[in-house]
């Protein structure tokens, strides 16, 4: 039986050295590897690093191209802890801020985790839209159909269609618009936990597109709408819910109420 031969204090502070090197190596290599490739560091430019090492990067016999113990001593002797701990919060920083970073000295060509940049525009495109229900007494149901655009990984802006259509005889009662098509344009800004940030101003005018009977039409009115929505999942669909408030109700019919609660769907997968 052959039995290794007992490793000498400075072969094992060798290894040790080397084994912490080779993973530090690797973890920095992800994130920035043209940096840590082109530097100029006795810890990064080992022969061979990873010989004299097991596939689970755990020494298994003495390498002559390791660092030798004295020069990583006197290279540690140079570090200044303080600037040391700036330098990993700053790296911390940038990592959550990019998502690739070739060289922290110019940020400006990393890449940011919420940008969208190589991913081609017809994959951006958001279809959706949604529907709500303005009176139950007589029945009227609004109807959003929308075209957006992903400008990054949370803020998306387009534009829609309204058509707007009364369903049961009309209530004299009734202060609410019942007939009326429009347009929109809105914009949603993601938050955590499937939370989003919605927008949107609204023209509609009291006439159908489909032909009906209306009284005398008001011309067109705006709504100015501002809350907060929430995707879920339901099978394979991907629907939505909204909460908004409209900071005009006072100067329109189109809503029976100045909060307005619309369900949506989502039918295009988001780019990412």
């Amino acid at each position: 039986i052959e039995l290794e031969p007992e490793l000498s204090t400075e072969q094992a502070d060798s290894i040790a050295l080397a084994e912490a090197t080779s993973v530090l190596e690797a973890e920095a290599r992800k994130f920035m590897p043209d940096e840590m490739g082109n530097a100029e560091d006795p810890l990064t430019q080992l022969t061979n690093p990873a010989e004299g090492m097991s596939p689970l990067q755990k020494p298994i016999k003495p390498n002559p191209n390791l660092v030798k113990p004295d020069a990583a001593r006197e290279l540690f002797k140079k570090v200044d802890p303080e600037q040391f701990q700036d330098a990993q919060a700053k790296i911390q920083k940038l990592k959550k801020k990019y998502s690739e970073l070739p060289d922290t000295r110019y940020p400006e060509e990393g890449t940011k985790r919420n940008s969208l940049e190589n991913v081609p525009f017809k994959q951006r495109l958001y279809f959706g839209g949604n529907i709500s229900l303005q009176s139950t007494d007589p029945l009227i149901l609004s109807t959003n159909l929308q075209l957006g655009y992903w400008i990054n990984k949370k803020w998306l802006a387009g534009t829609g269609i309204t058509l707007r259509e009364q369903f049961t005889a009309e209530d004299t009662t009734s202060l609410t618009t019942g007939d009326g098509h429009g347009y929109s344009v809105f914009t949603r800004y993601d938050i955590p936990k499937g939370f989003f940030a919605w927008a949107e101003l609204e023209w509609q005018v009291d006439k159908s597109l489909f032909g009906s009977e209306q009284q005398e039409s008001k011309g067109w009115q705006k709504a100015y709408l501002l809350g907060v929505g929430r995707e879920f999942k339901i099978g394979i669909v991907q629907m939505m819910s909204m909460i908004m408030y409209d900071f005009n109700y006072q100067n329109n019919d189109l809503n029976p109420r100045p909060w307005v609660f619309r369900i949506g769907v989502r039918f295009s997968k988001k780019p990412w």
